[in-house]
């Protein structure tokens, strides 16, 4: 059995690791926090609760039985992956091509963009921290480590791809008063878009399936960067997308609670009147790389993955199936999740 090391249980790493653990891999699992440990175990991941950094923990478990390592860390510390990719060089040093390194990195680190990116685009971002991840990824890459690099994830709690979903939210608690008109304020650069910004997306379930096509055919594409991209959509079409459904759920509850009151023996129309929808652009915060991120142009090619990988896309867009992640992330319970975006999301 091929044994699997994913450093960083969180949205990627876990649902990697859920996917590679049905295709018969034996997984381990790293994460800082101890209640993962239960829903690793539930899913048939072996946990280790450390520090990532703590090589005592899990080096060893590399030179010894590993195959593949997985980084999808998303640690607060910027150390961190440094000293994560010097344990895995000296581990890579040791074992060859024995060991398989798959290191994830961010699309937000193309920077804004108002031309096709894809993996030989050199438009990264020129601050310090995206500079030192961009150091990070080419030295893996000369350790014949893959890199991936996944767009927007949507699915299931939709990750922060929920951003979307809570300025509608917010966005409806800002225009309760306001029947005529509805102002949906999204961070974005209205002056250099004027008809809007694009950014890809990719589905979680698909993400995974990329993963698991990397890892199949490692030994042909060692150093190789792989854009992890499925659809590009309008921001624009999307937020007013999202809008739509939600007013039309309102609406619907509406009605049901109308027709219950009224015994079913008043038949007059209580739909609600649609108001005109906006989208107003708010300018982000430079200090605020997730931020930041949000307002970018990026239009993301995959055709190396499609050439290389075999990779295709199974799942639905983000537009397409609004209503279906809808529900999934308003049933998902992720507070703290919840919270983090709601504090970021312009007021």
């Amino acid at each position: 059995m091929v044994s699997v090391l994913i450093l960083g249980i969180g949205f990627i790493g876990f649902n990697v690791g859920c996917t590679l653990r049905r295709e018969g891999y034996k997984v381990y699992g790293i994460s800082i926090d101890e209640n993962d440990r239960l829903k690793m175990k539930r899913n048939e991941i072996i946990p280790i609760i450390c520090d990532v950094s703590d090589e005592s923990k899990w080096v060893n478990l590399v030179e010894t039985e590993i195959d593949i390592v997985i980084e999808s860390i998303s640690s607060r510390n910027p150390e961190t992956p440094i000293i994560v990719l010097n344990y895995l060089k000296r581990l890579k040093q040791i074992k060859g091509d024995g060991l398989t390194i798959i290191f994830t990195n961010a699309s937000f680190s193309f920077g804004d963009n108002e031309n096709l990116i894809d993996e030989k685009s050199n438009s990264r971002l020129d601050s310090n921290d995206w500079k030192i991840v961009k150091e990070i990824e080419d030295t893996y890459r000369k350790m014949g480590a893959i890199v991936i690099i996944p767009t927007m994830i949507y699915g299931l709690n939709c990750s922060y791809c929920s951003y979307y979903f809570e300025c509608i939210n917010q966005s409806f608690i800002n225009n309760k008063n306001n029947n005529n008109n509805h102002s949906i304020k999204t961070y974005g650069n209205s002056k250099k878009y004027p008809n809007g910004f694009y950014q890809g997306f990719i589905h979680i379930f698909d993400l995974c399936k990329f993963y698991l096509l990397a890892i199949k055919n490692a030994s042909k594409i060692r150093g190789e960067i792989f854009i992890a991209n499925s659809y590009t959509e309008r921001v624009d079409d999307l937020l007013k997308s999202i809008y739509h459904y939600h007013f039309k759920s309102i609406d619907e509850n509406n009605n049901n609670n109308n027709n219950n009151n009224n015994n079913n023996n008043n038949n007059k129309n209580n739909n609600l009147k649609k108001p005109t929808v906006s989208i107003e652009y708010v300018e982000a915060p430079e200090s605020d790389l997730f931020l930041t991120g949000m307002q970018f142009n990026q239009r993301l090619s995959f055709k190396k993955a499609e050439m290389l990988l075999g990779y295709h896309p199974t799942q639905p867009s983000f537009i397409d199936s609004i209503e279906i992640y809808y529900q999934s992330w308003k049933e998902s319970n992720d507070s703290n999740l919840s919270d983090y975006i709601i504090s970021k999301i312009p007021k």
